[in-house]
């Protein structure tokens, strides 16, 4: 074994993947002793990982004072209500967790029991949870606030209406982020967030709210989000973005979000969210040229504070061509276009050649249209990405992927030029054609150039890129 400082060797585990953690800690105790906190900083539990005999043991090891204190995040997942028993006996023991930062759960009933041990841990900052049972949650008002815990960060994704140990949670004065995704006619959230019912103390550290609603509840949920003081980043989508809203208005001056500085929603919001002189940073959700154009002739001026503009245009019925016009009116009505994804998708259902040779035709064209047109792009760009996608519906995806080798772009680094010339102040650039990904970024004079080429390889590297910490 070569010998390094310890200081090193912890550099180097925690920058190497798990695997080979395990591999260099198994060839001596002393590196078995310095790997064990890497080891074991992220632990994932699960009663269908093991045999029921079994479950003693490893909730005996987890829990034990070797390993309990070194775990940074731990989740927990159980296949069902049933199988929960095991998990329940691990959440019995989370005080064992002293350094535990960050809590996942799954499949598990939030119960007064489980968030009253995570309002007082002294260590963990966030709680993600995933609660999709229709069984009864507890209405019970809890006898203990979460005033003293560390929590900054929670997250919920869930189609019962939040429970009253729940809610208790999210009324923590420490909290600073909440993303809440509810699914379904059941979810029922916003009556319990109003600012009047959760009290004085509620919400003065949350500063970034996302959520996603029913579509029915859209109204509801601006109401009650709206009222939170000191919300400054913002983020809304529902599952139907096709209702119109213009008889509404949630904007600061209404008394609403009286401190955004960021907004991130579907089109047919902007008319009613877009306004003050506060607003620095608007993201608008994809859409089509033409509903993006419905909706901002429904928008009043837009603030004069606003820096950063970033949009998603769908160009999969109507391409760059068609929609050039509509594209060069866009950027009059959103002068301040700072970040923009031009998107097309095709689906494969037939494996054979012609269709494989189809869906290559329509790719090349997206492509195509965008070397020969740059011209209609905003020149204040600074990120731009051209992504094409390919969804492969058919039965041996593993066949036609073999067939999915030529690139749908063959000159990346002359469009690139072209782009430069255009829009003098990008820093990033990504071209994604399902085939082949092309990507460019410039930092402090900097250039990086990645490209991956085959459907497979680039699947691979796409999945890579998503999971970075």
């Amino acid at each position: 074994m070569i010998w390094l400082p310890n200081e090193l060797w912890h550099k180097i585990f925690d920058e190497i993947p798990l695997k080979d953690v395990l591999r260099a800690s198994a060839t001596s105790k002393g590196l078995r002793s310095l790997a064990l906190p890497i080891i074991w900083r992220k632990v994932y539990f699960s009663p269908k990982n093991d045999a029921d005999d079994q479950h003693p043991q490893r909730l005996e090891f987890l829990c034990s004072e070797d390993i309990a204190p070194l775990v940074r995040e731990l989740e927990v997942y159980s296949p069902s209500l049933k199988a929960s028993g095991p998990c329940l006996l691990l959440l019995d023991n989370l005080h064992r967790f002293t350094r535990l930062r960050r809590l996942a759960l799954q499949g598990i009933d939030p119960s007064d029991k489980i968030c009253r041990s995570i309002a007082s841990h002294p260590s963990i900052a966030e709680f993600s949870l995933i609660w999709m049972s229709f069984g009864a949650l507890s209405n019970k008002s809890p006898k203990w606030q979460a005033s003293n815990t560390n929590l900054t960060h929670i997250c919920v994704i869930t189609s019962s209406p939040l429970s009253a140990p729940l809610l208790q949670l999210i009324y923590a004065p420490s909290l600073e982020r909440l993303d809440l995704i509810g699914v379904g006619a059941r979810f029922d959230a916003w009556a319990a967030l109003k600012s009047s019912v959760a009290g004085p103390s509620a919400y003065a550290a949350l500063k970034t709210v996302s959520v996603f609603v029913p579509q029915h509840q859209v109204l509801a949920a601006l109401a009650s989000l709206g009222a939170m003081p000191n919300v400054e980043d913002f983020s809304i989508s529902a599952s139907d973005n096709d209702e119109d809203y213009h008889s509404f208005a949630f904007t600061c001056e209404q008394g609403y979000f009286p401190r955004l500085s960021k907004l991130e929603c579907s089109h047919n919001l902007l008319p009613i969210l877009v306004g003050g002189e506060r607003l620095k940073h608007l993201e608008i959700m994809s859409c089509t040229v033409a509903e993006l154009t419905s909706s901002a002739q429904r928008l009043g001026a837009l603030p004069s504070t606003l820096v950063s503009i970033a949009l998603t245009l769908n160009l999969t019925q109507v391409g760059l061509v068609a929609a050039r016009l509509a594209m060069l009116d866009l950027w009059d009505r959103f002068p301040s276009v700072t970040e923009l994804r031009l998107s097309s998708s095709h689906v494969l259902r037939d494996s054979r050649d012609a269709a494989v040779r189809n869906a290559y035709e329509h790719g090349q064209k997206f492509f195509d249209e965008l070397s020969a047109h740059v011209d209609v792009l905003p020149p204040t760009l600074t990120k731009f990405e051209a992504v094409w996608s390919l969804d492969d519906i058919t039965p041996k995806k593993a066949d036609t992927a073999e067939q999915l080798s030529q690139p749908v772009f063959s000159t990346p680094r002359r469009f690139l030029d072209a782009l430069l010339v255009r829009c003098p102040n990008l820093t990033s650039v990504l071209f994604n054609g399902s085939t082949t990904v092309f990507s460019w970024t410039s930092a402090a004079g900097n250039e990086e150039l990645i490209e991956i080429r085959g459907f497979e390889e680039v699947k691979n590297y796409l999945t890579s890129i998503r999971h970075r910490p």
